[in-house]
């Protein structure tokens, strides 16, 4: 009997319960989309981190020998000291680190590339185009992407079938550079045309057999395998220690390649994504199109409260109203034998039929929308679809509180002789 009434009693006042309805649906809609896109911005900055490292933030410039381009050369184009001194005392950064890093040649590169993992040289975008990280890290992606993307999305594969204990054997760097040095200085060559040299390049290339020859080589064994898990790598990288490496090049602790920066990204400002843009990998980039997203984000939290705000105190003053004036049909009602328990059941289904109606057509607008924000934001940065299903139980759980509350309050305050009112006034 109580559903029914309910149910009739709705029906015929189609106009309040659609606007009761709207107002709802509206905070809940917008609910949906701004927080599934919040949820979304978290998992692509997480995803961003580790596809950089904890120093993401990279200024670095790597010798390489073959081109002319010794510690010097490479030293040149980075930043003064008091630069990196600058930059390392901001608040976005929270601590920094040298790079050490030099180009070195294998005796054997085919060797090196027979260790490439088939699915690596298939299904990567590199593939045996470039040499990876002597065991796994992420990679481009080969042939097209089912999602309409601006970036080149990645996936993990194993790149290399090194064990330990296997060899790699490179030509001995620091005689090298010292050969190639020798042969610029000879014929008075310059570095920056040396691919336009085909004497130069011929020259060079008889250096490195030569020395391959000479036995001027060195061996080292693998003692452990590093997988990086979702980190892009850029070329084979080998890690050795601090000593292996000064030995193997001849320099030293002052002959750095460049500075990393551990980045707290809720620090940043616009100043130091434009410091250190132009010698930073594209980690920047992407984190500057998140904080944008992320500023017009909190914009629409604001306002998603305001709305909510707004359309819970219209809801709890228009709800209050309605009961009141219905005062005499609830008297009615308790005259004809509905105990106050049944009449409090009675409207609360109606209570349930806003609530229910409002959750089902929110939560389905709010997916919607996201899914169009979603499908537009993509194409920037790389995100995960992460439908804020927390935020659909929250609003319906606070749409429950709003709307019960704004009807069991008033009921409880309605006189217990509301009845006897009633019929008082008839016999007037």
């Amino acid at each position: 009997v109580e559903g029914e009434y309910a149910r009739k009693n709705v029906l015929r006042n189609r106009r309040r319960f659609l606007k009761t309805v709207s107002g709802i649906t509206i905070s809940i809609t917008a609910m949906v989309a701004v927080f599934s896109i919040r949820a979304g911005l978290d998992t692509a900055e997480e995803r961003l981190n580790s596809r950089y490292g904890d120093y993401p933030a990279e200024i670095v410039s790597v010798p390489g020998v073959a081109y002319g381009y010794d510690i010097d050369s490479s030293r040149g184009e980075l930043p003064m000291v008091e630069q990196f001194e600058e930059f390392a005392a901001k608040k976005c950064v929270r601590e920094a680190k040298k790079v050490y890093r030099a180009q070195v040649y294998v005796t054997d590169p085919e060797e090196l590339r027979s260790h490439q993992t088939d699915d690596y040289k298939e299904n990567s975008m590199t593939g045996s185009a470039y040499a990876k990280l002597v065991a796994g890290g992420s990679d481009y992606i080969a042939g097209e992407y089912e999602e309409t993307t601006l970036y080149d999305p990645m996936v993990h594969f194993d790149m290399y079938d090194y064990k330990v204990g296997d060899t790699i054997t490179i030509v001995n760097s620091k005689e090298y550079e010292q050969r190639v040095d020798e042969l610029f200085h000879k014929d008075g060559s310059d570095s920056e045309n040396v691919e336009k040299n085909a004497d130069t390049m011929n020259a060079l290339e008889d250096i490195y057999n030569d020395m391959i020859e000479e036995g001027r080589t060195t061996t080292y064994t693998i003692k452990g395998i590093v997988d990086m898990g979702d980190r892009i790598m850029t070329g084979t990288v080998v890690y050795v220690p601090l000593d292996t490496y000064f030995r193997e090049t001849g320099y030293d602790e002052n002959d750095i390649s460049g500075m990393k920066y551990k980045i707290d990204p809720s620090n940043l400002s616009t100043g130091d994504y434009d410091m250190i843009y132009s010698g930073t990998n594209s980690y920047m980039v992407l984190l500057s199109e998140l904080n944008s997203f992320t500023k017009v984000l909190k914009g629409l939290v604001l306002a998603v409260i305001f709305v909510f705000s707004l359309s819970a105190v219209n809801i709890i003053n228009s709800t209050a109203g309605n009961l009141q004036m219905r005062r005499k049909e609830f008297a009615q009602l308790r005259v004809m034998g509905m105990s106050r328990k049944r009449l409090m059941k009675t409207v609360m289904l109606e209570g349930v039929m806003v609530v229910v109606t409002a959750n089902i057509i929110g939560d389905i607008l709010g997916s919607l929308i996201y899914r169009g924000l979603y499908s537009y934001m993509n194409m920037i940065v790389e995100l995960r679809f992460t439908l804020s299903y927390g935020s659909m139980l929250v609003a319906l759980l606070v749409s429950c509180l709003l709307i019960f509350g704004s009807i069991y309050v008033p009921l409880r305050r309605l006189p217990k002789g509301m009845a006897e009112d009633l019929m008082v006034e008839s016999e007037i």
